[in-house]
């Protein structure tokens, strides 16, 4: 990501009070983008889903916006008008995105996954069991690996454990290969790319506030 070309093209058409002010904020931005490629694996077309991105994004664009209002005589009506709108709808675009992918992060394997449990929209009509999501959302091509996801019984007392494919995007091939008898504890993912969509539904005993089982175990191998 070449610094010098983003201000040589952006800074011709920002004003001059805003210009040093807006140079600094893409700089920072773009070194924070640089950092997490380079210490998180995150692919940078994905960086617009990151929520340290987004919540600098925001902070930026919210500074701008207080800059534009201190130096608002020398902008003018028209110039005021433009950058106070642009700079804001900046922040409200980074906050809604924080706010959508707040409950996901970037697993260096090639994919987005859930940060936790959610409680499922759709629950079981007995009500002693609870139904709880997970998912998983493709980024990059895994169609030459194979990933395993594992649900330890021993760590978490479920009932069922089980996958469900978006209805839209690619998608994979999913091969129950538990050994457990009665549990589908383990399975096996094939040919995962973009834009595959899944998510792993677990059945537990108790409708709690709060899902405290430990998320799935996840390996990868390259296909024999």
């Amino acid at each position: 990501m070449d610094i010098e070309k983003i201000l040589k093209y952006l800074l011709p058409i920002i004003p001059e009070p805003l210009r040093r002010h807006v140079a600094t904020g893409i700089v920072l931005l773009v070194c924070e983008v640089l950092i997490e490629i380079e210490l998180e694996g995150l692919p940078l077309s994905e960086i617009v889903r990151s929520r340290y991105f987004l919540v600098s994004t925001c902070i930026a664009c919210l500074y701008w916006l207080v800059i534009c209002m201190r130096v608002r005589q020398n902008l003018g009506r028209a110039g005021l008008l433009l950058f106070t709108s642009l700079f804001f709808a900046g922040a409200l675009a980074a906050g809604y995105g924080f706010v959508r992918h707040y409950n996901h992060v970037y697993n260096e394997l090639g994919f987005f996954q859930g940060r936790k449990w959610i409680r499922s929209e759709s629950q079981p009509t007995d009500q002693n069991l609870g139904r709880w999501g997970w998912d998983m959302q493709a980024v990059e091509d895994l169609s030459s690996k194979r990933l395993t996801v594992r649900m330890s019984l021993s760590s978490c007392a479920f009932e069922d454990f089980s996958p469900e494919i978006s209805a839209s995007g690619f998608r994979p091939t999913i091969t129950d290969i538990s050994t457990d008898p009665v549990h589908s504890d383990v399975w096996r993912i094939e040919d995962l790319h973009r834009p595959s969509d899944l998510t792993f539904y677990l059945l537990v005993i108790g409708r709690q506030e709060e899902l405290r089982c430990p998320l799935p175990q996840i390996n990868m191998t390259a296909k024999p």
